[in-house]
């Protein structure tokens, strides 16, 4: 539940500080081309489309977006919802048998394979047959 928590938090103020550069972009630095903020609409709806890996577009990238808000906003936004998904799969891996105990998993039952051929590719020497 804490990962969950965590990562919803996380996702919001990423929406969120995409959203402030989007509406905040006329007053904010490396907007040469002097692009005016974006509708609340349109903002929120780009916020969350990059945060959520849809990456609709609904405006005209470069042509709307001053260099600010694409590097700072646009792109790392990418970049995180990818990482995001990442981590969530693997949190969601589930442990080896030996990762809480320290310990390697029993192989007592186990004992060689029979060779069938010297040299075969098939069966390679140190494999082992468990029951």
């Amino acid at each position: 539940m804490e990962y969950a928590q965590a990562l919803l938090w996380f996702r919001l103020a990423g929406i969120a500080v995409l959203y402030a550069l989007l509406r905040l972009q006329p007053f904010l630095p490396l907007n040469p081309q002097r692009f005016d903020a974006m509708t609340p609409d349109l903002a929120l709806n780009t916020a969350v489309s990059f945060a959520t890996n849809t990456s609709r577009q609904s405006y005209g990238g470069e042509a709307t977006l001053s260099y600010l808000a694409q590097m700072a906003g646009i792109v790392v936004q990418s970049f995180m919802s990818g990482a995001v998904g990442v981590a969530v799969a693997l949190a969601l891996v589930p442990s080896s048998p030996h990762s809480r105990s320290g310990r390697r998993p029993s192989t007592s039952h186990c004992r060689p394979k029979p060779r069938t051929e010297a040299g075969s590719d098939d069966n390679p020497p140190g494999r082992f047959r468990c029951r």
